[in-house]
């Protein structure tokens, strides 16, 4: 067997060996993401199983339960926006009054924080 041919075998044998190092380590990314996806997975179980016990205990059903959780996040996030809307009523003040972008803008502003103050209202 000349050198060449010695060489030519080495390289294989090196880039087989690469080759089988790179499919291990696919096979061991996908394991980990497998293991994580189970994990998320059964604490995903336990905080539903844990929200069942919690309405229960509050005489709810579970979507009773739900739609009190959903509400909740919704009057956050409303406050939220009402807060945007002072900071950027806020930052208008400091343009010109007699401009009418400006003051088209503080009138729809305006406008959708009384439909916020109407929907935070409700039940």
């Amino acid at each position: 067997m000349s050198v060449i041919d010695k060489a030519k075998d080495r390289l294989q044998q090196l880039k087989n060996e690469q080759a089988e190092r790179a499919r291990l380590k696919k096979e061991e990314k996908a394991e980990r993401e497998r293991q994580q996806l189970i994990k998320q997975k059964e604490e995903t179980q336990a905080l539903l199983e844990q929200l069942k016990i919690a309405a229960n205990e509050l005489g709810l059903s579970f979507s009773e339960y739900m739609a009190f959780l959903n509400y909740r996040s919704l009057d956050t996030r409303l406050t939220e926006i009402q807060d945007n809307i002072d900071y950027i009523l806020s930052r208008l003040s400091s343009f010109d009054n007699n401009n009418s972008d400006v003051g088209e803008i503080r009138a729809k502003l305006s406008d959708l924080e009384s439909k916020i103050d109407f929907m935070s209202t409700q039940p």
